[in-house]
């Protein structure tokens, strides 16, 4: 697979294409971009700015590019190894994969391997290469419960020294998966919440009292949704339970067949709807690779027709790319593509605060923007204006043909 990119944007109009935008599916249209904003509808028929390239969309669909909130790595590199080789590696991977803008997630490690992971990430999100946008870290593990850290190791912070590296990096860190039953939990939360960081919840064997309470204080994500967390029990029902029942919280999925059944997507979506769940992939290095050996952090992870595990059975993330997870949401998850869609785009932008910038297809916003060719894979990309085309995207071609229906 490679990329194409202009150096700069410019001003182009997509002609007649149809928009797929969170919402129920829109008419064609002609989408007008200017710099790096999307500056109007226009409706077919319509006189063009003078001087504009125009791309023909018709029978094709427009998506607003994906976000990605929990993704650790791809195209063999790793957020947490500090390099920044693999940092521009995973960036790219995921462009071709539909994702526009992500946070880089780091995972649960000693103070040391975690300032080099930030300080390499954050100096790379002053560049603007090729791939997708860095809009700030999700540290997954200051506080994990040990017996429900999976594939992750975690490390002994104490709230002052987390508090300390939130400090340092503010803003930069946008995003915190912590156990609420940890020592300290009670206290960080608020703490991190009146700094407008996310509070996120996982690895943990919290009970659904001590959730409820975290969410009083000021939680309001969950972090891969059933996985990592104490099993639903008619009696004591949980993480996952509050998840599924507190409006207030957004879950994460993991839509790839083996972090979790069909059936349990399918419930997933009944009890929260398109609103309160977000579509992630939690990626590691061998995404957009072939099977093989590859590194998580510390851990040292086989991958074997595309599932990744650690020498002790766990999962260890997913080989995902965001309009894989797009599409199996919908075939698996049997939800209609426009509120996949809505789970991969609109919901995280909500999140982060930037509705209206990303997330959606709209005069002012941003024109991080995805057209798909007439099988449904990925033919061109733009980036913050800047348009992308994909060659020879093996990723693409088996996405668009993974499932026969129509799109919509």
């Amino acid at each position: 697979m490679s990329l194409r990119c202009r150096v700069s944007a410019g001003v182009y109009v997509i002609r007649g294409v149809k928009l797929l935008s969170g919402g129920e599916p829109g008419p064609q249209v002609n989408v007008l971009i200017a710099g790096d904003k999307i500056s109007g509808l226009l409706p077919e028929g319509g006189a063009f700015p003078a001087g504009a390239e125009v791309i023909p969309g018709e029978g094709k669909w427009l998506l607003p590019g994906f976000i990605d909130l929990h993704v650790h790595g791809g195209g063999g590199g790793d957020f947490s190894s500090g390099d920044p080789e693999e940092i521009a590696r995973i960036l790219r991977t995921h462009l071709a994969g539909g994702t526009t803008a992500m946070l880089a997630t780091i995972l649960a490690a000693d103070p040391g391997a975690t300032g080099r992971a930030l300080n390499a990430i954050l100096a790379f999100q002053r560049q603007a290469g090729l791939g997708a946008a860095i809009l700030g870290v999700h540290w997954e593990g200051p506080l994990l419960a040990p017996q429900a850290a999976g594939a992750q190791t975690p490390y002994p912070w104490t709230v002052p020294e987390i508090e300390g590296v939130i400090t340092r990096y503010h803003p930069a860190i946008r995003l915190v998966t912590l156990a609420p039953e940890e020592p300290g939990s009670a206290e960080l939360i608020p703490w991190l919440v009146s700094r407008n960081i996310i509070v996120s919840l996982g690895h943990t064997r919290a009970t659904w009292d001590q959730a409820r309470q975290a969410v009083d204080l000021g939680a309001s994500r969950v972090t891969h949704l059933f996985n990592a967390m104490r099993s639903w029990h008619h009696r004591e029902p949980g993480l996952a339970g509050e998840a599924l029942l507190d409006d207030r919280v957004v879950a994460e999925v993991i839509a790839d067949g083996i972090h979790l059944h069909p059936a349990t997507l399918r419930l997933a979506y009944r009890l929260k709807g398109a609103t309160g769940l977000n579509l992630v992939t939690d990626a590691m290095a061998a995404c957009g690779m072939s099977d093989g050996t590859y590194t998580l952090g510390r851990n040292q992870v086989t991958v074997r027709d595309g599932q990744a595990r650690t020498h002790g059975g766990y999962l260890a993330g997913s080989t995902l790319t965001m309009w894989r997870a797009v599409q199996n949401m919908r075939r698996l998850g049997q939800t209609p593509l426009e509120e996949a869609v809505a789970m991969a785009t609109r919901i995280p932008a909500r999140q982060l605060g930037l509705a209206g910038t990303k997330g959606e297809i709209a005069p002012g916003s941003d024109a991080d923007l995805l057209m798909l060719n007439r099988q449904g894979a990925i033919e061109l990309v733009f980036l913050q204006g800047r348009l992308v085309r994909l060659r020879g995207s093996s990723q693409g071609a088996t996405q668009g043909s993974g499932d026969a229906r129509p799109l919509v």
